[in-house]
């Protein structure tokens, strides 16, 4: 279980156990990154943490999804699930456009509510120590703890010693 006051980098994709989706976890797992995937009808062989999750299933998705509200935010998320059908809705019989329409857009948009905000909240918190800093007279921030705010983590830290600009 993740702590609250733990800093773990480790990116959420839902429905990595094939395709796209399983690529996108070997990729991050090859990587070296700690992955956590979701599968809908056996995990696949990735060491990768897993947990199953049916999203034609709307009560297994909404616990889902209330689960992930209450839990720390995800560094990154992925959303590769969905059913693929080769033919127009105007065409599909009802029960399989309500099954296509659970999965590809009421489950993914409940899930990336409740993935996103706790992520939104964890930036809009370190926001904040800025700001209350920042309202009590401080002319600024280290760079190597500002930086936080808009440095992509696969970006090397700069490690050269000396001026940045030459004159």
């Amino acid at each position: 279980a993740r702590m609250a006051s733990e800093r773990i980098e480790i990116p959420l994709v839902i429905g990595g156990r094939r395709g796209i989706g399983a690529a996108v976890v070997q990729a991050l797992s090859d990587g070296g990154t700690e992955v956590t995937y979701t599968w809908r009808t056996a995990p696949g062989d990735s060491p990768a943490a897993a947990c199953r999750l049916d999203l034609a299933d709307r009560a297994a998705g909404e616990l889902f999804a209330q689960e992930q509200e209450a839990a720390p935010a995800w560094d990154a998320y992925v959303h590769v699930a969905g059913t693929t059908y080769d033919t127009l809705a105007a065409v599909m019989e009802q029960d399989a456009a309500e099954t296509v329409m659970q999965v590809n857009h009421w489950a993914f948009a409940r899930i990336a509510r409740a993935v996103v905000r706790p992520m939104l909240r964890a930036r809009a918190e370190f926001v904040s120590v800025l700001k209350f800093w920042l309202d009590r007279g401080v002319d600024g921030f280290r760079v190597d703890v500002a930086h936080g705010l808009v440095k992509e983590q696969n970006l090397a830290d700069w490690t050269q010693a000396g001026p940045v600009l030459g004159g």
